[in-house]
Formats: C-alpha cells, sequence, structure tokens
C-alpha cells in the first residue's frame, strides 16, 4: 500500500518541481566583448543610459557604469534580459582623457537567455582588403 502512496506523491510533485525551475536558478543573457585591438583601450557599455552616453571624460564614463577593455582583454556583462542589447563602444589612446558622442559606434546584439554572446571589436579598417573580425 505504501508503495501506491509513495508513486502518488511522485506523480504529484514531479509537475510542481518543473514549474518551479528546478529551484530558483533564473537563466540569463551574457554578453562577452573582446578588444582586438593589440594598441588601443576600449571603452564599452550595454544599454547606456543617457547619463552614461553624455560623459564627457574617462572618469565620467566609468563612474556612470561604463567598462574600459584593455588591448587584448575582454569583459563580460552579466545579468542580461534576453533579447536585443545595445551595445556602444568606443577605441582610444590610452592617454585619452575627453570623450564626445561621436567618438562611440553601436551595435545590436542579439542575446539568449541562459548563453554567452562574443562580440569582436575591432577598429574599422579603411582599407576594403582587409575583413573585419567583428
Amino acid at each position: 500500500m505504501y508503495r501506491y502512496l509513495f508513486a502518488a506523491a511522485l506523480i504529484l510533485s514531479v509537475p510542481s518541481a518543473a514549474l518551479a525551475g528546478g529551484g530558483s536558478t533564473k537563466a540569463t543573457a551574457r554578453i562577452r566583448a573582446v578588444n582586438r585591438d593589440s594598441s588601443l583601450t576600449v571603452l564599452v557599455a550595454v544599454d547606456p543610459s543617457s547619463s552614461l552616453s553624455s560623459a564627457t571624460t574617462m572618469d565620467q564614463f566609468t563612474d556612470r557604469g561604463g567598462k574600459i577593455i584593455n588591448p587584448g582583454g575582454n569583459m563580460t556583462f552579466s545579468n542580461l534580459r534576453a533579447g536585443n542589447r545595445s551595445l556602444v563602444f568606443a577605441f582610444v589612446d590610452s592617454s585619452t582623457t575627453s570623450l564626445s558622442a561621436s567618438d562611440f559606434s553601436s551595435r545590436t546584439v542579439r542575446v539568449t537567455s541562459g548563453r554567452t554572446t562574443t562580440v569582436n571589436l575591432s577598429v574599422p579598417s579603411s582599407s576594403s582588403s582587409s575583413s573585419s573580425g567583428n
């Protein structure tokens, strides 16, 4: 008799465990931005606020949530909602102190829940014979 009760309890508990998602593990998306340049620093942000977009100095940019990626480095932005995200970035010399909105480029990145999307950032080539690593 107890086998039947155990089987019934197991059958009733499995759907509720599936609905709960296995115990508060919420999948979120990530963007891994990679600086492919060997000499320039990248300033980068995901879905920047208007305050961040109006930063005029490197200190303001980082204080407002922007990130700096050194040459050859990378940065992972976590806890993003799935869907289209705006990635803004600018290549600057490490001695740069002032910024303007025209320094930045923008790219739409589609991210999926539970996955990391890698975005390779490289300085746009002025030569048509080179291929971009983007």
